[in-house]
């Protein structure tokens, strides 16, 4: 599958696409070339080109949730548009990686918190949490 590289920079209000290159190495060049005016780094973002996005199954929903690694659920937002984690599986952390923070696919919200605690002990358990 091909894949594009953006560079971003900034955060919140001021976070932006600065440009997009079909190899790494360009994206590399860009940013020795033109550092940021936003922010101490450009970041490279990767995604794939011309995904094709599975439908969900039944009468699935996306959903977001933030949840601690104690397994308490934190926040949990029923998601209207589809982000590349729900179909890459890709998991951020929060602060000192005391919460994850993972995207589902669930019948409702009850579903989505066990789908996310599911997986909160399988990278427990393998001792991948944060990693």
């Amino acid at each position: 599958m091909k894949k594009i590289f953006v560079v971003t920079s900034g955060c919140y209000s001021d976070y932006g696409i600065n440009a997009v290159f079909s190899t790494r190495e360009l994206a590399e060049e860009f940013i020795k070339d033109f550092p940021s005016r936003y922010s101490d780094e450009n970041i490279i973002e990767e995604y794939p080109l011309d995904l094709k996005l599975p439908q969900p199954k039944g009468n699935r929903q996306g959903f977001y949730i933030m949840m601690l690694k104690d397994g308490n659920c934190e926040y949990v937002r029923k998601e209207n548009s589809f982000h590349k984690e729900f179909f890459t599986g890709e998991i951020s952390y929060g602060y000192d990686n005391s919460w994850m923070n993972i995207y589902v696919f669930a019948n409702d919200e009850q579903h989505a918190i066990k789908i996310a605690n599911e997986k909160r002990g399988e990278l427990i358990a393998m001792d991948l949490w944060g990693k």
